[in-house]
């Protein structure tokens, strides 16, 4: 048996409700789907029992799926789509490419983006409403080269915007309306109110400010960013390959303090110039991670710099993460911080991240160590076939078990596989409910 591991620290960012806050996504859940070879069920995660169960074609388990909301996504590997209604079974069926993967949009809940590793067309599927639509057919595209994980969503989920490798433009696609519109260069970002694209010409850029309708609305040229982020406020932080920080917007651009690696001494003249090379907007598109390969910095929406750590992030990041795992390996101490304060909340002692909820503030991990963290204190250890214990709020759980096959969204609770068995363990008690007897794929929903 292998050591499960669970941490939880997803208290220490609690709302006045109790509950876990993930972002501004909706993270609630009501119940189980565990998908077998043929069957649908959806289970009760109080009482372990099937409430309905809907019968498939071909093997569930062989099939990529997501679920959102009551619906569940299913694409088998010739591409052939289903989407489920759980509450009465009904199916909408539709095609996108054989040997695809199938993704969740990084920017909205209920958006699940579907290509080639090596690119082509794009399928946008909304599950809210059972929408399928092809971004090739709706811009008349013959041969786009488009890349599914470098789609980018508005938060409102009315449109998906993504560049062209083929047109060298930016295709903007409104769901509802199955149309979609070019824009110049590749995409930069795109929120509720415009979209901005980029244009490239050696060490400088041109930043192209659109509304949803593609109206021009300006544009900026500045030293070319290997990080960006589209704020709220309709600004974009950028940051060059000298660690120069920017906000741009489609009238000015203004210099902020640069990224700086700080000494190991005490001088007071800020740190060393440094060369990052990318970055990913997180924590609905107000921090911005940077990284230069080896450390990471944590900007704000105003482009200062709320933490520096000397190590890479080595957990999942979304763009609704709130909390990361910086550094580590099997027997070397890594680093959990809360991106949305710039704090450090504890070490973990040569454990990774694996599964994690939608904040990432909840998360399984692989390895066996000793975490001391702060705001709560969180503690846990385990030896091989004895499971692990888990300090919860105030409270010692312990988890027995191979591995974790999926946290749920809002982070309270675990599926957990025990031989053939799976588990349902709540990570406030530590009680248990039976899902299932055989191989199943676990996924959680709100009916």
């Amino acid at each position: 048996m292998v050591v499960v591991s669970v941490i939880v620290i997803a208290r220490a960012f609690d709302g006045e409700d109790g509950r876990s806050s993930a972002g501004s996504v909706d993270a609630d859940w009501t119940h189980v789907v565990a998908l077998t070879n043929d069957a649908i069920n959806v289970i009760d995660p109080g009482s372990g029992e099937i409430v309905d169960s809907y019968p498939a074609t071909g093997s569930l388990l062989d099939d990529q799926s997501l679920v959102s909301g009551r619906m569940l996504l299913t694409m088998t590997d010739f591409g052939r789509l289903s989407i489920v209604d759980l509450d009465d079974g009904s199916v909408r069926r539709g095609q996108a490419g054989t040997d695809e993967t199938l993704l969740r949009s990084r920017d909205h809940e209920d958006l699940a983006l579907i290509g080639s590793d090596v690119g082509g067309d794009l399928t946008v599927v909304d599950l809210s409403e059972r929408t399928i639509l092809s971004v090739a057919d709706v811009a008349g595209l013959d041969s786009p080269l488009m890349f599914a994980d470098a789609a980018r969503a508005n938060p409102g989920g009315t449109h998906v915007a993504v560049s062209d490798g083929r047109s060298f433009q930016t295709i903007v696609v409104d769901i509802a309306e199955a149309a979609a519109i070019p824009l110049a260069g590749q995409i930069v970002s795109i929120n509720d109110r415009v979209v901005v694209t980029a244009q490239r010409a050696g060490a400088s850029t041109e930043l192209e400010f659109y509304d949803l309708e593609g109206e021009r609305e300006g544009s900026i040229d500045l030293p070319t960013p290997v990080a960006a982020m589209l704020t709220s406020d309709d600004d974009v932080v950028t940051v060059g390959a000298d660690g120069a920080v920017r906000i741009a917007t489609a009238a000015n651009v203004r210099d902020v303090d640069p990224i700086l690696r700080p000494r190991s001494d005490d001088d007071d003249d800020g740190g060393e110039p440094v060369s990052p090379t990318d970055g990913v907007d997180t924590a609905s598109r107000t921090r911005l991670l940077v990284s230069d390969g080896a450390d990471t910095w944590i900007l704000d929406d105003q482009g200062e710099t709320l933490l520096f750590n000397a190590n890479a992030v080595t957990s999942p990041v979304s763009g609704l993460t709130r909390c990361v795992n910086i550094g580590g390996s099997f027997g070397n101490t890594s680093t959990i911080v809360d991106i949305d304060r710039g704090q450090i909340i504890g070490d973990l002692d040569g454990l990774l991240v694996s599964l994690t909820s939608v904040d990432g503030c909840t998360a399984s991990l692989l390895g066996r160590g000793t975490v001391l963290g702060q705001e709560p204190t969180i503690r846990f250890d385990g030896e091989p076939g004895t499971g692990t214990s888990v300090w919860f709020d105030g409270g010692l759980v312990e988890i027995v078990g191979d591995s974790v096959a999926a946290i749920a969204p809002d982070g309270s609770a675990a599926a957990v596989i025990d031989g053939t068995d799976t588990l349902l363990v709540e990570l406030d008690d530590g009680s248990t409910t039976s899902l299932a007897t055989e191989p199943v794929v676990v996924h959680f929903a709100d009916r």
